[in-house]
């Protein structure tokens, strides 16, 4: 009996021989060429260590950011690539006459990104949500055609990590040139203050914070302009910037109607999936994610604790008389949560170093996705709402305050 070697149209090996005036077939289980196709991938890429050095401050999270010096390295497991992800940017570093509101405000609406590989590169893309189907519906994929992901940001991949579960992309261009879905400034505010242009020697990301369910970013932009809103005869703008990259829920949360006889903060959207022969307008209302740590007992109209209470934190900086009265105003709304069912499910407490938003602060987000909050103060009063767009589900808000 004779066997030869041979490789299928799949590239897999194996061998085949006569036996008996029969053919047998015998598959070694692995492609041929597979180890010499991932080594010459590889060669096409310095290796870790010579990106990744022992100068490197390096942080886990939801993925690892590295520090190299004046370079910001994000180190995304290819089990995330494709995830959505929410990206909220907010004025860090405030300038007098900038806008209204203050430090804390953000600059942009909320955007829902992606990251995803193409060949060489890692590309990072916006999602939106404004128009939608069931992905059960046919004309789901007229939807997503006419509504392309428009490519935000190109990062060119630097290298795998060591056991090639995740690759690396310098994202410094991101945080230190113009790019519009996370700027500082609209395109009025350029107009008002005669912009010309971003300096990136002077712009640089300052800090960088990784927890388990989003990845904080500070950096500072500078502009150059010739009526600018504070120290006009610098010709210097310089906008200290927070972005903060949220992970959304894999599930997302039921959605529900909005109803214009109660007040809620609301999105529209345009559902082609309805059976109107058009495209129907739906308007649903964002809301806490609240669950019973017990559903029987509040299937019985039992008050019932939340899995996850919201919490309120006190920014540091409001004066020390008031705090006491804050705290008092937040746990007073416990009243109108028992009438749903739910016993201690808001307060507000002192502000904890560990859990800080990025307004002067970090902020880790819980892994449910109910925010961690914390009341901002001076300034008007005003409430900013972070929704999960695809259900709704409030990630975290910020209230200022005068």
């Amino acid at each position: 009996m004779l066997f030869c070697s041979k490789k299928d149209a799949e590239g897999l090996d194996y061998s085949y021989g006569y036996f008996g005036g029969h053919l047998l077939l015998r598959s070694t289980g692995r492609k041929r060429g597979t180890r010499s196709r991932e080594k010459e991938e590889k060669s096409r890429f310095k290796s870790y260590d010579k990106i990744i050095t022992g100068e490197a401050v390096s942080q886990s999270g939801l993925f690892t950011v590295h520090q190299v010096r004046e370079k910001t390295y994000f180190e995304l497991p290819f089990d995330l690539l494709g995830d959505e992800f929410l990206i909220i940017s907010r004025i860090s570093g405030f300038v007098k006459g900038l806008n209204f509101g203050g430090a804390g405000m953000k600059s942009r609406p909320q955007q829902v990104i992606r990251f995803l590989r193409h060949q060489d590169q890692v590309h990072m893309r916006s999602v939106s949500y404004n128009s939608v189907a069931s992905e059960d519906d046919p004309v789901y994929r007229s939807v997503r055609n006419n509504n392309f992901e428009p490519v935000i940001s190109s990062f060119a991949i630097a290298c795998f990590n060591p056991d090639s579960s995740a690759l690396v992309i310098d994202v410094t261009d991101l945080f230190t040139k113009d790019v519009p879905m996370i700027g500082a400034l609209s395109e009025d505010q350029r107009k008002e203050f005669q912009i010309g242009s971003l300096d990136t020697k002077r712009s640089f990301i300052s800090q960088t914070r990784a927890f388990p369910e989003n990845v904080e970013v500070r950096h500072v932009l500078t502009y150059s302009g010739k009526n600018l809103p504070d120290n006009g005869l610098t010709g210097t703008l310089s906008i200290e910037m927070n972005q903060s990259i949220i992970r959304l829920p894999e599930q997302p949360w039921p959605v529900r109607m909005y109803d214009p006889r109660v007040a809620y903060f609301s999105i529209q959207q345009a559902d082609y999936g309805v059976n109107e022969q058009r495209a129907a307008k739906r308007q649903y209302i964002t809301r806490w994610r609240l669950e019973p740590t017990d559903p029987v007992a509040y299937a019985r109209g039992e008050l019932v604790e939340p899995v996850k209470p919201i919490v309120y934190y006190i920014d540091p900086a409001t004066p020390k008389k008031w705090v006491p009265w804050l705290i008092q105003g937040i746990n007073d709304w416990q009243k109108a949560f028992e009438a749903a069912g739910f016993k201690n499910a808001i307060r507000a407490e002192k502000h904890r170093s560990m859990i800080r938003i990025g307004v002067r602060k970090m902020c880790a987000i819980p892994s449910s996705g109910i925010s961690q909050l914390i009341l901002k103060m001076p300034g008007d009063r005003m409430c900013m709402i972070h929704a999960q767009v695809r259900s709704l589900k409030v990630i975290f808000s910020g209230i200022t305050m005068s």
